[in-house]
C-alpha cells in the first residue's frame, strides 16, 4: 500500500477521537443593554427622576431557562456608592445622590429595593420569583428580562453645577433551583464567583446630563405714581421694580431689557410712555443702578453667576428733571421685555 494511503487511514481515526473527547463548551449568562442617558430640561430639573435600564439576559448561548433547575432569579447589585461621579466648582465637589432598584423574572415585585443597610460595594443576594417558573410573560423560554433603576430625588439637579454625571452599578444574575429558602444565600453562587452556565455579571452605566438652565420667575411693574403737571419738571421722578430669576449653580448669565415700544430710535435715545391716544409721549429711562449712570437695555445688561437659588436685580426708572410734561392728562404706559442670556 502506498505510504500516502497509510497516512490517510491513520489520521482519520485520530481526528475522530479528538472530536469525541472535546469537552462541551457552555457560555455564561450575558446581557444586551448596558447604558442609558437622561438629560434634564427646564421642565424636569425640579422633579424626582427614575432612570431605568431594561435588559435582556441570555444563558448558555440563548437556551431556555428551565424551571426544573432555575426556579429563582438571584440578583446582586454591588460596586455602587449611592452617589454619582463628582463635578467640582468653586472648591466644592458636587454629586447626584440616588437610590437603587432591581427586578427580574416573571412575577417580580417592582420595585424591589436594595436595602439601605447594605454597605456600598458589599452587595446583596436576594431571590425573586421563587416559584416553579422563570422566564418571560409566564413562559419557560428565554431571554430573561431584568430592570435596573436609579431614582434621583426631586430638586437634586437644581443644586449641582451643570455637566455630565455618571452612575455605574455592577449587576450579577444567577439562576438557582434548590427551592425557596435555600436560594441566593450561599457564598460562591453569584457574581464573579457564580456557578455553572446560568450566571453572569455586567456593569450598567447611567449618564445624567444637567444642562445650564435659567428662568425668569417674576417682575415688578415700575410705577412713577401721580405727577403734578410741571413744565418742565423741577426734579427727577424715580421708581423701581425687581426682576426675579433662578439660574443653575455656576451658570453665567446676563439680564437684558429691550427698548420698549416707543424708544426714540432703536438702541438709542429715551424710552417713552404713551397716553391712551396712542401718540402723546412722556420720555423716561431705565438704569442698572440708582445713580442712573448706565442705561439698561439690549446692549448693556447685568451679568452674574447662578447660585441655584432665586435671585433678583433692581431696575431703576427715572423721568429726568427738565422734562417737558405733556398737556394731556391720563395714564402713560410702556412695555419692556426682560430676557436672560446664559
Amino acid at each position: 500500500m502506498p505510504m500516502i494511503h497509510v497516512l490517510r487511514r491513520l489520521l482519520l481515526p485520530a481526528l475522530l477521537c479528538l472530536a469525541w473527547f472535546l469537552p462541551q463548551a457552555h457560555a455564561n449568562c450575558t446581557s444586551s443593554v448596558n447604558t442609558t442617558t437622561f438629560t434634564y430640561t427646564a421642565a424636569t430639573v425640579g422633579q424626582a427622576q427614575t432612570i431605568t435600564i431594561n435588559d435582556s439576559w441570555s444563558c448558555n448561548s440563548g437556551n431556555i431557562f428551565l424551571p426544573n433547575y432555575s426556579q429563582s432569579v438571584c440578583l446582586n447589585m454591588d460596586s455602587y456608592t449611592g452617589s454619582s461621579s463628582a463635578i467640582s466648582w468653586n472648591g466644592t465637589s458636587y454629586t447626584l445622590s440616588y437610590s437603587l432598584y432591581g427586578t427580574a423574572g416573571t412575577g417580580a415585585t417592582s420595585p424591589n429595593p436594595a436595602p439601605a443597610s447594605v454597605a456600598a460595594g458589599a452587595g446583596l443576594w436576594y431571590g425573586i420569583n421563587g416559584t416553579s417558573q422563570v422566564g418571560t410573560s409566564g413562559t419557560t423560554n428565554g431571554p430573561l428580562h431584568s430592570s435596573l433603576a436609579i431614582t434621583i430625588p426631586a430638586g437634586a439637579a437644581r443644586v449641582v453645577p451643570p455637566g455630565t454625571y455618571t452612575v455605574t452599578v455592577r449587576y450579577g444574575l444567577d439562576m438557582q433551583g434548590e427551592g425557596p429558602g435555600s436560594n441566593c444565600t450561599r457564598a460562591g453562587q453569584a457574581g464573579p464567583n457564580g456557578d455553572g452556565w446560568d450566571w453572569g455579571v455586567t456593569t450598567y452605566t447611567f449618564t445624567i446630563i444637567v444642562p445650564k438652565l435659567c428662568s425668569i420667575d417674576a417682575v415688578n411693574n415700575i410705577n412713577f405714581g401721580n405727577i403734578s403737571v410741571s413744565r418742565p419738571l423741577s426734579a427727577d421722578v424715580t421708581a423701581q421694580g425687581n426682576v426675579y430669576f433662578t439660574c443653575s449653580l455656576s451658570t453665567p448669565y446676563t439680564l437684558y431689557l429691550d427698548d420698549g415700544l416707543h424708544r426714540d430710535a432703536p438702541g438709542s435715545g429715551n424710552r417713552n410712555m404713551v397716553a391712551s391716544d396712542g401718540t402723546t409721549r412722556l420720555p423716561y429711562q431705565l438704569y442698572t443702578t440708582a445713580g442712573a449712570t448706565t442705561i439698561w437695555d439690549s446692549v448693556n445688561g447685568i451679568s452674574g453667576t447662578g447660585s441655584a437659588s432665586q435671585s433678583f436685580n433692581t431696575v431703576y426708572g427715572k423721568i429726568a428733571a427738565g422734562t417737558l410734561m405733556p398737556d394731556l392728562p391720563g395714564t402713560y404706559q410702556d412695555r419692556v421685555i426682560v430676557t436672560i442670556s446664559y
